[in-house]
């Protein structure tokens, strides 16, 4: 585990994550400031097995403000495919689009607070850079002596 924290490769990764994590708080953000929130009908939800985790995938359809008609897919917890599976479920969730790209939304609960998403991308770059810096430093004076 050591090992791992004193590769310059973790270092990098963190960085790159950082800046991921970033970018889809951006995206969040605009949702937040530009976006509309408009109903989408859950039309099928199909549950995916995997080794070690399960998931559910939403199939929902919502019209925007100009009457387009958005069709896409939309991961749910377990808690909420549970919820919506069987004949007396509500079948809807509250989406958030930009109106001049309707197929880009979130969820309208999984929306976080402002900046929160900016916030931690940045705390993972600066934590690899530092990682990086520190261990230039000391790579530097052990090669001094």
């Amino acid at each position: 585990m050591l090992r791992l924290l004193r590769s310059s490769l973790f270092a990098y990764c963190l960085i790159a994550g950082g800046a991921f994590i970033v970018y889809t708080g951006q995206r969040a953000d605009s949702l937040r400031e530009r976006g509309k929130t408009a109903r989408a009908e859950v039309l099928r939800i199909e549950r995916e097995d995997r080794r070690r985790a399960r998931s559910y995938v939403a199939t929902i359809a919502f019209s925007t403000e100009d009457g387009r008609e958005v069709r896409d897919t939309l991961g749910l917890t377990e808690s909420q495919a549970m919820d919506m599976s069987g004949a007396s479920a509500r079948r809807y969730l509250d989406v958030v689009y930009l109106p001049e790209s309707p197929t880009t939304f979130l969820e309208a609960s999984r929306m976080s607070a402002p900046g929160v998403q900016r916030d931690v991308g940045v705390g993972f770059a600066l934590a690899g850079i530092g990682m990086l810096v520190i261990r230039r430093v000391f790579g530097q004076r052990a090669t001094r002596r």
